[in-house]
């Protein structure tokens, strides 16, 4: 596994993915807070994991995303990605 969580994930539907089994591992139907703990180079591309993030709010399956240990050069750029 090259990633904390386990495995390699490309793409934005990797990303949807992610959080649904992890919802169904916790017999959930959505998180409040979908958080990265630390940017770090997505596979798929930073637009595919911004898009699959948004992707995850807009169909319920969290309230918000949040980010940390992100300085305001690497948080400006992901929000201008979501827009």
């Amino acid at each position: 596994n090259l990633l904390v969580g386990g495995g390699v994930r490309m793409g934005r539907q990797a990303v949807v993915e992610a959080l649904q089994m992890s919802l169904t591992r916790l017999g959930k139907s959505y998180v409040d807070l979908y958080q990265l703990h630390f940017p770090f180079p997505y596979v798929g591309g930073n637009q595919a994991l911004a898009e699959g993030l948004a992707e995850c709010v807009d169909r319920g399956l969290c309230k918000a995303v949040g980010v940390s240990n992100y300085n305001a050069q690497e948080l400006r750029a992901a929000h201008a990605i979501s827009l």
